[in-house]
């Protein structure tokens, strides 16, 4: 009988894609929030008052379920969407490889080549390493200190860039497995 229900409709391709997302998303938090939030959680623990210290840095936990999130689903959808165009797993796994190293060195090309220091920090945004470093470090108040971009931009901008990239992955996906009909 559990199979009746569970088959009672069958999955679309929109199913399927938003399950491919939420899979990757999901295995890659396995490597991002768990160990952060287990750190975290030893932190209070080692403290004098566990209870107390959870309490003031609650902060610090929302901030790292944030930049997990985000990082986990932009990762997520890179990958993806460079898998929907390959046959091979191993093919998938060499090309998404090649075009995270070619993408930070095309944004130091472009920034060593083109731009004032103001416009070094649009180039960082091609990089998805640089992308994700310069999120991560603004979340938490810091910033790059190697310079090679310029100065950098507000979180926000990181931020946002990470969603429209999710966002256009999403659509890129989309056109890739749903047909026309």
């Amino acid at each position: 009988k559990t199979l009746i229900l569970y088959f009672s409709r069958p999955i679309t391709r929109l199913d399927y894609l938003m399950s491919k997302l939420l899979a990757t998303a999901t295995l890659t938090l396995t490597i991002t929030l768990v160990p952060l939030s287990i750190f975290w959680l030893g932190r209070q623990l080692l403290q004098d008052s566990p209870v107390r210290a959870m309490g003031d840095n609650l902060g610090d936990l929302g901030k790292i379920v944030v930049a997990c999130v985000l990082v986990s689903a932009y990762m997520g959808a890179l990958g993806l969407v460079v898998s929907a165009f390959t046959g091979r797993k191993a093919i998938a796994v060499g090309v998404i490889i090649v075009a995270f190293l070619f993408s930070s060195a095309l944004a130091g090309v472009l920034q060593e080549v083109f731009g004032s220091a103001n416009q070094k920090a649009w180039f960082g945004l091609i990089s998805p390493a640089r992308t994700i470093s310069e999120f991560v470090l603004g979340i938490w108040g810091q910033q790059n200190s190697d310079g090679a971009f310029g100065n950098p931009l507000e979180t926000w901008v990181y931020g946002a860039a990470m969603v429209v990239i999710v966002l256009v992955c999403c659509g890129i996906m989309y056109w890739r497995y749903v047909p026309e009909d």
